[in-house]
This record gives C-alpha cells, sequence and structure tokens, in this order.
C-alpha cells in the first residue's frame, strides 16, 4: 500500500503512485487484449502507441491514385477491403501490421509519412490469429476520419521510399495540406538518407517540388514525442485533482496531525482518458472519487 504523510504538506509520492497505477492499469488492459508487452518500456507509453497505430473502425469513403493497380490475386482481397472501409466495420486494424500488439514494433513509415500499411489477406493469421492473412504485398494507404486514399501496392522493405509521399502530394494534396510548412525550405533526400534519419530518429523537412513537408509525427528512435507530451499532461492533471481532494479529505475527517491516507488510482477510461476514478483511505474512511476531466475543462 501507499501511504501519504499529512501535516499541512503534499507528499510528493502522489506523482509516482499515480505513475504507478496508470501503467498497472494499462498493463492489465493490454494484457486482456494478448498484447506483447515490451518489460523495457512504460505499459502507459505502449498503450498510447496502440492507440496511435490502430486504425479506428468508422464509415469513410475510399479513393485511389491514378495508377493503383493489384494483381488477380489479391482483387478478391482488395474488394473485401474496401468493403470494411465503407461500413466502418469489421475490424480494419486486422489488415495492419503484424507488429501491431506487439510492444517492441513500430511502424516509422507511419511516423514519417503518416502512410499505413494494409495485407490483402482474406482467410484468418493462424499465428497471429486476432490478423488477417498477410500477403507478400502490401496496399500502401493514407487514412484520416473521412477517407481512405489508395496510393500504390508495393513489396515489404519500401517503407521508406519518397514516391508514395510523392504521389499524395501531386494527386490528393489536400490530404497532408496540415504537414506543410511554409517559409522555410525542405531538404532534397534520397531514400536511402530517409532511412538513416529514421533509424537516427532524426526529424527533417522534406522538399517536393517547392514545398517542405514535416513529419506526420514528432518521432524519436524509441517512438513518437507526442506520446510523452500526453502522458506528461495526463499525469499532472490527474495529480492537481488529486491534491485538491486530499486537501478536503483530510478537513472531511478533521485530519490534523500529520498521519497516512492511502491513495490508488483504480480505473480509467482508456478510450477518452476524460474518466478516471481513485480512491482515499485513512483508517475505516474511504472514498471513491469518480472524475470527469472533460467537465472540469469546460
Amino acid at each position: 500500500m501507499r501511504f501519504f504523510a499529512f501535516g499541512g504538506r503534499i507528499s510528493m509520492d502522489i506523482k509516482k503512485t499515480i505513475e504507478n497505477d496508470l501503467n498497472t492499469l494499462a498493463s492489465e488492459f493490454l494484457n486482456s487484449l494478448e498484447y506483447k508487452i515490451n518489460k523495457k518500456q512504460s505499459g502507459f507509453i505502449q498503450l498510447l502507441k496502440l492507440k496511435h497505430w490502430l486504425i479506428e473502425d468508422k464509415p469513410r469513403k475510399v479513393s485511389f491514385s491514378e495508377n493503383f493497380c493489384v494483381p488477380n490475386e489479391y482483387e478478391n482481397g482488395l474488394r473485401n477491403l474496401i468493403e470494411k472501409i465503407k461500413n466502418g466495420s469489421d475490424g480494419l486494424y486486422r489488415h495492419q501490421s503484424r507488429g501491431l500488439f506487439n510492444g517492441n514494433a513500430k511502424d516509422s513509415m507511419f511516423y514519417d509519412f503518416g502512410i499505413h500499411q494494409l495485407h490483402l489477406g482474406i482467410t484468418i493469421d493462424l499465428k497471429h490469429k486476432k490478423m488477417i492473412e498477410g500477403t507478400k504485398d502490401v496496399a500502401f494507404v493514407y487514412i484520416n476520419n473521412e477517407e481512405v486514399f489508395f496510393i500504390s501496392l508495393m513489396g515489404h522493405g519500401e517503407w521508406h521510399l519518397q514516391n508514395n509521399l510523392r504521389i499524395l502530394h501531386k494527386e490528393s494534396p489536400d490530404l497532408i495540406q496540415h504537414r506543410k510548412v511554409i517559409g522555410i525550405n525542405g531538404d532534397d533526400l534520397t531514400d536511402e538518407e530517409i532511412l538513416r534519419c529514421r533509424k537516427l530518429g532524426v526529424n527533417y523537412l522534406i522538399n517536393i517540388d517547392g514545398v517542405a513537408y514535416k513529419s506526420e509525427s514528432i518521432f524519436n528512435s524509441n517512438g513518437i514525442i507526442e506520446y510523452l507530451i500526453f502522458s506528461d499532461r495526463l499525469h499532472s492533471t490527474i495529480e492537481n485533482i488529486v491534491i485538491e481532494q486530499l486537501v478536503n479529505f483530510q478537513k472531511e475527517f478533521n485530519i490534523i496531525e500529520s498521519t497516512r491516507i492511502d491513495m490508488s488510482l483504480i480505473d480509467i477510461d482508456f478510450n477518452s482518458f476524460n474518466n478516471f476514478k481513485f480512491k482515499l483511505n485513512y483508517n475505516d474512511n474511504s472514498i471513491i472519487y469518480h472524475v470527469d476531466i472533460s467537465e472540469i475543462k469546460n
């Protein structure tokens, strides 16, 4: 149990307890998904990575680049995929990388170009039963909340080829409008230089026909920095709310002398991160607090 000493001051152990409890809750949630947790990394950070990488089911329109085509062997798979996209059901994530549920895996093409890879199989993958059987070639697609744009069909290992980004720039620039950087010149990079930057966790601006584009995400060698920023903000928000209620808790139970109060984070909504529960306990007195962060923000 974690205890906090009071007597006019709040123990700094609260911060560590929130961090530990968030990691425990996240790890339990990931285990329920049969996610392979990387023991060297925070469970909460891995959950954020999964949420960022996993394609959410929702109806979207489908569009194609001018030269997109598939051989006969993939026609049924493509037809099945298009139906899932339009209906927004049946788990589009099942066509993603086999590494989606592996904490040791990362998708540098997605972090950098914002481009997903989708397998065109039809049957269940016997080794990864959450997933559809992988195919030798994969569809490179750009996805937002309204649209899935099929860019090209390419083989594994071609994640760094900037031609896919050039197709987006030429044929559907509105999809990557948010990545344009005005007033700065981008770098003329080769595909090999892009690959080297990713391996080193180096962010860059790329020049395409005189337009500078930033990466889809601010990434580093271990993933994307946005995870860490979001995690820090959430930790701080929860900590401030807990401290406020700890003061009220002391007043309610007339706690004057330095004593010990047990605090634990017992639940959190990992869909929105807006709702969480924590418990305060002093002797035989305990209160469970239900918090809606969205109401506090508003």
